[in-house]
């Protein structure tokens, strides 16, 4: 799922969402926007993948069922 920090908490509150693809960058920039808010229902994943991408790393996980 691509998706705008707006369009992912809506999809996730709604269980529309089958597999997160994260991306990971290794920069400490302090304070900013969190994809997964802190009042919202804990979400139980499953890491099913994880690939380097040159200094960056993406990680795959599913929703447990």
């Amino acid at each position: 799922m691509n998706g705008s920090i707006q369009l992912v908490p809506t999809l996730v509150a709604h269980n529309l969402a089958d597999e997160y693809r994260l991306t990971v960058f290794p920069v400490v920039l302090g304070a900013g926007r969190r994809l997964f808010d802190t009042t919202a229902a804990p979400i139980g994943l499953q890491m099913t993948g994880g690939r380097p991408v040159g200094e960056t790393a993406i990680l795959t996980s599913m929703p447990r069922s």
